[in-house]
């Protein structure tokens, strides 16, 4: 994250719920919501973290904290010779009662190694197309510089079933 990206003001959760209903996974019977979680009940599919991603989360912390907005609250963000665009909050699948990170490891990793207790996320709860790669606990994930396949980086990945977030959800990393 470059030193001078900006947030602008909350973004209507409308808004935000459509780009998400796009996915294939989120077009059918799903309900999703913002919703405040417990960062220890979340388990990641993703078995690494990456060191230089973990410091772009670490100045987007700071950003939000000069702002009125909760930490990863959906807010406008724009990054110098970029075009503006929505953060949205980390993405969670619930899967028989377990709270599945879908998309914002490095954010939701950051909060808990941190020891912040609660996180305002996208949880999704529904008729869901089944997990892309087995559930893991915290303890299992690692950091590293290294550049990895995504078949390295899931335990029995299955492409077939993995989400597409990035097709249409901004990238600001």
């Amino acid at each position: 994250m470059e030193s001078n990206t900006t947030l602008d003001s909350d973004v209507d959760w409308l808004l935000v719920k459509k780009k998400i209903k796009q996915l294939s996974q989120y077009s059918g019977n799903v309900s999703i919501n913002f919703e405040k979680v417990n960062v220890n009940q979340l388990r990641p599919l993703c078995l690494f973290v990456r060191t230089y991603r973990l410091q772009s989360v670490q100045k987007l912390i700071s950003l939000y904290e000069n702002f009125p907005l909760r930490l990863f609250e959906s807010a406008w963000i724009e990054k110098e010779g970029s075009v503006k665009g929505i953060l949205v909050p980390p993405i969670i699948e619930v899967h028989n009662d377990e709270f599945v990170i879908i998309d914002g490891l490095h954010r939701l990793f950051e909060v808990f190694r941190t020891k912040r207790p609660n996180i305002y996320t996208v949880v999704i709860r529904g008729n869901l197309d089944k997990l892309p790669a087995d559930i893991l606990t915290w303890s299992e994930v690692q950091m590293t510089d290294r550049t990895m396949t995504r078949s390295e980086k899931f335990r029995n990945l299955d492409e077939a079933n993995f989400r597409q977030i990035n097709q249409y959800i901004d990238d600001f990393r």
